[in-house]
């Protein structure tokens, strides 16, 4: 299928661009971000969340949640973490890639930019910079977080389930926040998969993190599910040696996953990449593909068969 580029407005915004294969679209707001208003089939709903209350408006100095997928920088640390977002960006379309930049802050001189690429059959490849336009070198990491819409279940991967009698080494780090309760109805711990389900009911937040080496994770809300993607690096990671984490409170549920944390010099850029890939499971094939094993874009290889046991693994509200 043909990938194409149109101009469209959404979501109280003028200016917003949609790009799509004719039946799996994302939609990307050129007049604040980089952020990704939406991903979803044609005419059906989107599988990103979206704030009403924040929908449409632009500039000011104070950051706002809009919904969608952001570009952040970890670790967590309002002052450099929640820098806003509320300008216009600079954009440019190849044929073939979408690339975003917001211009870089005036205090710590970092730029942002995305350069997003839909594949034939509708998953997408998002690339995210952050670059160092300052004197000194910064402690960062990339991080890409997607809000979810309401009302679904991520499932999230273990390391694979051993006996004792096969393996006595631990496997499975686990992060937890402060404010993490381990009985929080919300959270089923598994065998195979940690299961955590979105309640808008449910005013506490609930966060945790881990290492996987999976490299994915999944929102499914009935039979729609969004899978994203996220590289496996053996190197030095934020937040205990996070690579995956999710957050959820009331209304807002977040997949998020981490890039290495680096020193970052005066003029260097860190990228961290991730793919996406929506599925319909009434119309899906049970050889369910990876399209990360094509595409190249991440150093591992994915099981299907894997995916297709967490996706079956759904529990519905």
């Amino acid at each position: 299928m043909k990938v194409e580029l149109q101009s469209t407005p959404y979501g109280g915004w003028t200016n917003c661009l949609r790009l799509t294969n004719g039946t799996i679209e994302a939609v990307i707001t050129v007049d604040v971000g980089p952020r990704i208003l939406r991903y979803g089939f044609h005419g059906h709903g989107n599988m990103l969340g979206e704030n009403p209350e924040e929908m449409g408006r632009t500039g000011g100095a104070k950051w706002r949640m809009y919904g969608g997928h952001r570009l952040w920088i970890a670790p967590e640390d309002e002052s450099l973490t929640m820098l806003p977002d509320n300008d216009p960006v600079r954009w440019q379309w190849n044929g073939k890639t979408l690339s975003l930049h917001q211009d870089m802050d005036a205090t710590y001189r970092i730029g942002k930019s995305m350069h997003i690429s839909m594949l034939p059959g509708g998953a997408l490849t998002l690339s995210h910079r952050l670059t160092n336009h300052g004197p000194k070198s910064i402690p960062l990491a990339p991080w890409a977080i997607t809000v979810m819409t309401p009302g679904g279940e991520a499932i999230l991967p273990q390391e694979p389930y051993r006996t004792h009698r096969v393996q006595k080494t631990p496997s499975r780090p686990l992060v937890l926040w402060p404010y993490t309760n381990m009985a929080d109805p919300r959270v089923i711990w598994g065998r195979e998969h940690i299961h955590v389900r979105s309640d808008e009911s449910l005013r506490a937040p609930f966060k945790i993190g881990f290492f996987s080496s999976r490299g994915w994770m999944l929102y499914r809300k009935a039979d729609l599910v969004f899978i994203k993607y996220h590289p496996v690096h053996q190197d030095v990671h934020t937040d205990y040696g996070c690579n995956a984490e999710v957050f959820t409170a009331q209304h807002v549920f977040e997949l998020e996953s981490l890039g290495p944390f680096v020193r970052l010099a005066p003029g260097k850029s860190a990228q961290h990449v991730e793919c996406w890939q929506i599925l319909d499971i009434a119309s899906a094939s049970k050889a369910l593909s990876a399209p990360v094993n094509q595409s190249g874009i991440l150093p591992q290889r994915v099981s299907g068969s894997e995916l297709m046991r967490a996706i079956l693994a759904y529990h519905k509200a």
